[in-house]
């Protein structure tokens, strides 16, 4: 029999290992079964002055872990797994949200713990097996119905702002509702000043005004691709696949000559290392972008890879943008006459 006097030493520490987060605590829990030894990454989907965090790693032991994040209000945290798919959840302070699933099932991870955690665990249940137009569009309908929700934030980041090619329309729409029925939520605007460039432009919208100085001294403005059919190639010399680039731009050049113009836009660490490969690779219309994705430029083209690129037709339409550099010469084909 348990004497009173170990029941008493007993019961408050059971009491403690149970409590949950404070306050100012946001707490992450979950089992992956498959998994012995391995890390998630997490970190918050924008900077929000909510977050007392940064990029942190989580270590998973026989696929269990636990995680407490310093928050001061709800806001989106975004998980990375071991096989780089993501995962955008809502963490919120004093709450606990709990993770379950399978290694080698991730996308069919379950959510439990808060309101809009379960809100975003609904939207995730029957996914498995759908194909990605039909997530979209049930991604779409969910966002229009919970507009005024963090788990709606969190299906427009995993569903559409973390897609390969972004679109005006419905996503760039989807956002702005987003951001007009949540005026207050300062991390969602802080995703939508990263996103709306992007949106501007996406296949479909027309190349923004351009005036920039390129290497050799000379203005370069988009009135100088006016009928013309025009490549924009974002690119930098700390991009390993750089010379695969070169090499098709070299390709492309030699087959369509003048009926293309390829404008270089070059993320390079700085201007001497730009204007050595400029030079080196005979790029045309050389522009510098000092500060790479920070830069002006790189911001106002809504840039996200490197290599990168945008393919404008000659009335001066985005027809399609980040081609891979294999499928780069049969895309060009289909816009130059």
């Amino acid at each position: 029999m348990i004497s009173r006097f170990l029941l008493s030493f007993l019961l408050p520490l059971g009491l403690l290992a149970s409590c949950g987060p404070d306050k100012h605590t946001a707490r992450l829990t979950g089992n992956i079964k498959g998994v012995d030894q391995a890390a998630i990454i997490a970190y918050a989907s924008a900077e929000s002055p909510a977050d007392g965090g940064g990029t942190d790693s989580i270590r998973l032991s026989r696929g269990a872990f636990s995680y407490d994040r310093p928050v001061s209000e709800p806001m989106l945290l975004t998980l990375v797994y071991p096989n780089f798919s993501t995962l955008t959840l809502v963490a919120v302070p004093g709450e606990e949200v709990h993770l379950s699933g399978e290694a080698n099932r991730l996308k069919e991870v379950e959510i439990s713990g808060g309101e809009d955690n379960e809100l975003l665990q609904g939207f995730r249940s029957g996914n498995h097996g759908r194909s990605e137009a039909d997530i979209r569009r049930k991604a779409e309908a969910f966002i229009r119905s919970h507009p005024k929700s963090l788990a709606a934030v969190a299906v427009f980041l995993d569903i559409f702002a973390s897609a390969e090619r972004l679109r005006a329309r419905p996503d760039g729409e989807l956002l702005d509702l987003l951001v007009k029925s949540q005026p207050n939520n300062a991390q969602l605007k802080l995703i939508a000043a990263h996103l709306r460039p992007v949106f501007a432009t996406a296949e479909g919208a027309k190349l923004p005004r351009l005036a920039e100085r390129t290497l050799s001294g000379d203005t370069f403005t988009d009135e100088k691709l006016k009928g013309r059919c025009a490549l924009v190639v974002f690119s930098a010399s700390w991009d390993s696949s750089n010379y695969r680039l070169v090499s098709k731009l070299r390709t492309l050049r030699r087959r369509f000559g003048q009926r293309l113009a390829v404008v270089n836009v070059l993320m390079d660490t700085d201007e001497e290392k730009a204007r050595t490969r400029a030079q080196r690779d005979s790029l045309t219309n050389a522009i510098y972008a000092p500060g790479e994705y920070e830069s002006p430029l790189a911001r106002k083209l809504g840039v996200r890879y490197v290599p990168g690129t945008l393919l404008v037709d000659a009335g001066g339409t985005i027809v399609a943008r980040d081609i891979d550099v294999e499928h780069l010469e049969a895309e060009v084909e289909k816009v130059v006459r």
